[in-house]
């Protein structure tokens, strides 16, 4: 119990990023194993980024238990380099027609009116709670060949069911939900 409550309290962490950097690791030792918990702001680090660390971590790793020292492959681009274009790219007309187009095409909508549950408080408070839940291997099959005979992602049917029970709890027809997008191009940007 102390452990989960050291990891909720680290997991919840929030950084002043005016004051310090965007990364928080700690070791903590429970009998005679120890974990290791990373939290890194989403400033710094995205869902395709994990991939690249926890290989490079754990490439590390191997390396320091028996004694080697770790290599890792060398990084012809940074995401620095990838920012700085990006920044580049997105100013003046490229901008300016980007933002116009999405003003354009998220205008009239309307905020998704879910029921609630309980009374809001007035302090908002990011706590929440975990559901955990194992698919049968019936629906995954299915839902893999749906998205198959579709000719689209499983991603995409997912989110599509996802847009359906909203329209359900919400009475709304015409909802808008924005995803992640990584947008890199370059093997060398992930």
């Amino acid at each position: 119990e102390d452990l989960e409550g050291c990891l909720s309290h680290e997991v919840g962490r929030v950084f002043d990023l005016s004051k310090e950097v965007p990364l928080s690791l700690c070791i903590f030792k429970l009998d005679s194993v120890y974990y290791l918990s990373i939290v890194i702001h989403h400033i710094a680090f995205d869902g395709w980024s994990r991939d690249v660390f926890l290989g490079e971590l754990s490439t590390i790793y191997k390396s320091l238990l028996v004694g080697e020292s770790p290599v890792l492959p060398s990084m012809a681009l940074q995401y620095r380099d990838f920012a700085l274009w990006q920044r580049d790219y997105l100013s003046g007309d490229v901008l300016n027609t980007q933002l116009d187009y999405w003003k354009r095409e998220l205008s009239g909508f309307e905020s998704l009116n879910l029921p609630l549950d309980f009374k809001r408080p007035s302090v908002i408070s990011y706590d929440g709670g975990n559901v955990s839940f194992i698919v049968p291997s019936s629906t995954s099959i299915g839902l893999r060949s749906l998205s198959k005979d579709l000719g689209v992602s499983l991603y995409s049917v997912m989110l599509s069911g996802y847009y359906v029970m909203l329209s359900a709890y919400s009475g709304q027809d015409d909802i808008v939900l924005g995803t992640s997008v990584a947008n890199r191009h370059h093997v060398g940007l992930e």
